[in-house]
């Protein structure tokens, strides 16, 4: 008698001379659908879901902060920690 690959147990006879590779059904899908999630590539990763909203998170950062350095270089004055004044800036003399 051959042990099941998945949970080890010993498996009941088979109807056939093919020996069983399963004790169960159940436990022949536990163990095929582990081994396919194991080929996907994102099955490490937690937030793979949510791999795209990240990404356009952070380019919307990286560009909202650039476009603030090009205010601050053109000489718009800074109003608190998250406005800027967008009247014209004076010149200075």
């Amino acid at each position: 008698m051959t042990s099941c690959l998945n949970c080890g147990i010993e498996n009941p006879p088979s109807k056939s001379n093919k020996p069983r590779k399963y004790c169960s059904k159940k436990c022949a899908n536990t163990y095929l659908h582990a081994v396919e999630a194991g080929r996907n590539p994102n099955s490490k990763n937690l937030n793979w879901k949510r791999k795209t909203i990240i990404e356009k998170l952070e380019r919307a950062k990286k560009l909202t902060q650039q476009a603030y350095d090009v205010a601050n270089e053109k000489g718009y004055k800074d109003i608190g920690s998250t406005k800027l004044d967008i009247t014209k800036p004076q010149k200075q003399q």
